[in-house]
C-alpha cells in the first residue's frame, strides 16, 4: 500500500516543475520567483541572487512578486529593516485600496510581516544596533561571523501574493488565468496524496500550485458550485484561496445565493467571512440580498477583521454605483 501511494507523488513531483517551465509566460510566476530566491539562498548563491534580484527590478519594477522580492532582500543583505518596512508599507498601500486585486490572506501575511519588521526594528533601536552595524556584520556578500538561514524564507506570502502589474493607471493582471493541466501521474494521485504535496513547503512551489489547481477542479467535479463555497472555509485555504476564488467567479451571479448563504451562516469565523466577501466582489453583484449580507457583517462585533472588511466591500460598491458602473449591482446584468 505504501508503495502505491509514493509512486504517484514522486512521478507528480518530478513532472510539474518540467510542465511549469514549458508553460511560462515572459512574466515570471510568483511561484517562480520564490523558488528561484530559495534556491539561490538556500546554495549559499548571494551573488547570483543579488544579480537576478537586480534583474527582475529592471524587467518587472512594478510587478507585485517581484516589489516583495525587492522588500524582503533589503532585510537579508545587511538587515536593513528600516527600508524592508518602508517597502512593505508601499506594496500594502497600492494594493490594498482595490480589494479585487488581493485576496484577505494575502493581506493578513503582509500585515504580520510587517508588524514583526516593526517589532524587529524597535528591538534594534532599544540596543542600539544601527543600520551601518547591522550592515557591516549581516551582509551576505560580505565575509562575517554572522550565520545566515538556511532557506529564504516567507513561502506563503510568495503562494498568495497576486500576479498584477501596480502601475499609474492602476493594478492590472499579469496574465489570463492558466490553463488547465492534464497528466497522467496527477490523474493517478489521489485527494490524499494531493494534500500531502500542496501542504508540505518542501515541495517546488510551481509543483504545489498546480497541485492546488487540480484539488479545486475535483472539489467541483464532485459537487459543483456548492462544494466550492463549502470549500471556502477548509484549513487548506492558505493554499487553494486564489483558484477556488477564481473557479466561482468564473460561474458568477449564478454562485452569489451559495455564498450569501454560506455568510449567513451563524457558525461562519471572520475568516470565512472575508474569503466570502472578497469572491463577492470579484463577482461584482451587490444585490439586495448581497447588500443585507454585508451589513449583517459590517454591524457583527464579533467579526473582528470581516466587520471592517465588510464595510470596505459596502463602500466599494457604492463607489461603483456612484461612477455609475451598476453592473450587477441593485439587478443589473453582471456575468
Amino acid at each position: 500500500m505504501t508503495n502505491n501511494i509514493t509512486t504517484p507523488v514522486i512521478v507528480l513531483c518530478a513532472l510539474f516543475p518540467l510542465l511549469a517551465v514549458t508553460t511560462e509566460t515572459n512574466t515570471p510566476s510568483s511561484a517562480t520567483i520564490y523558488q528561484t530566491l530559495e534556491q539561490l539562498w538556500s546554495g549559499r548563491q548571494y551573488r547570483e541572487l543579488t544579480i537576478y534580484v537586480d534583474e527582475l527590478e529592471r524587467s518587472w519594477a512594478d510587478y507585485a512578486p517581484v516589489l516583495l522580492a525587492r522588500a524582503l532582500y533589503s532585510y537579508q543583505y545587511g538587515a536593513q529593516i528600516e527600508v524592508s518596512i518602508d517597502r512593505l508599507h508601499a506594496l500594502r498601500s497600492k494594493i490594498q485600496p482595490n480589494m479585487v486585486a488581493a485576496s484577505p490572506i494575502f493581506m493578513e501575511l503582509l500585515d504580520s510581516k510587517i508588524l514583526r519588521y516593526e517589532s524587529l526594528r524597535k528591538f534594534y533601536l532599544e540596543r542600539g544596533i544601527t543600520p551601518e552595524i547591522r550592515r557591516t556584520e549581516r551582509d551576505p556578500l560580505v565575509k562575517t561571523k554572522f550565520k545566515h538561514a538556511d532557506h529564504w524564507g516567507e513561502e506563503m506570502l510568495f503562494f498568495n501574493t497576486p500576479e498584477v502589474f501596480i502601475t499609474q493607471d492602476g493594478i492590472k493582471p499579469a496574465r489570463e488565468r492558466p490553463a488547465k493541466l492534464t497528466n497522467s501521474a496527477l490523474e493517478r494521485a489521489d485527494m490524499q496524496q494531493l494534500m500531502s504535496i500542496l501542504t508540505n513547503d518542501t515541495n517546488d512551489m510551481t509543483t504545489r500550485k498546480e497541485v492546488s489547481q487540480e484539488i479545486v477542479r475535483r472539489r467541483a467535479e464532485k459537487g459543483g458550485v456548492a462544494e466550492l463555497v463549502k470549500s471556502l472555509r477548509l484549513s487548506d485555504m492558505s493554499y487553494t484561496a486564489q483558484d477556488t476564488a477564481d473557479e466561482l467567479v468564473a460561474v458568477g451571479r449564478d454562485a452569489v445565493p451559495l455564498i450569501v448563504d454560506f455568510m449567513n451562516d451563524p457558525q461562519r469565523s471572520s475568516s470565512d467571512q472575508r474569503m466570502a466577501i472578497w469572491v463577492l466582489v470579484r463577482i461584482g453583484v451587490a444585490d439586495a440580498k448581497v447588500i443585507q449580507a454585508l451589513q449583517t457583517v459590517a454591524t457583527n462585533k464579533m467579526m473582528f477583521g470581516a466587520k471592517q472588511y465588510a464595510t470596505d466591500a459596502l463602500q466599494y460598491f457604492e463607489k461603483r454605483r456612484a461612477h455609475g458602473d451598476n453592473q450587477g449591482i441593485d439587478g443589473a446584468p453582471a456575468n
